[in-house]
């Protein structure tokens, strides 16, 4: 009973630091740092939360857990949550995406498939979650 306490415990916490960390840096929550050129819309924070929930709880899988595993999983995980900041992130803020598409292509074609890179970022992180638990010496508890 105090190890699965424990287990819940480390999942919050992990996941509110990534939820504060993500949310902060891509100004969902408000700072006085900067201000997002593109207004946040309600998926923003689907897929901030999502995302968030996800990587709290491969993290706490994988540092909780006593896994064999290789690297694989940890690189598609966090390939997840690149793919995460890309979905939930200001577009016109990102640096990387302006080089690579310019921001005509940016309003035009990408703030329309953000919906399908946040899906996609999620199915990622449950990908690796996936190879994670089907690990048969793979244990929580």
């Amino acid at each position: 009973m105090i190890k699965r306490l424990k287990f819940i415990l480390i999942f919050i916490v992990i996941s509110l630091l990534f939820f504060l960390l993500l949310g902060i840096t891509t100004d969902i929550i408000p700072t006085i740092f900067y201000k997002r050129m593109i207004q946040t819309s309600k998926l923003d924070y689907v897929f901030l939360i999502s995302t968030s929930i996800m990587l709290g709880g491969y993290l706490t899988m994988n540092l909780y857990g006593k896994s064999k595993l290789g690297k694989k999983e940890d690189v598609v995980a966090m390939g997840g949550g690149i793919t995460g900041l890309f979905a939930f992130g200001c577009p016109m803020c990102n640096a990387i995406l302006i080089t690579i598409l310019g921001t005509g292509s940016i309003m035009f074609y990408y703030d329309y498939i953000r919906p399908l890179v946040g899906i996609l970022s999620v199915c990622i992180i449950a990908f690796s979650m996936y190879f994670l638990l089907r690990n048969k010496r793979y244990r929580i508890f």
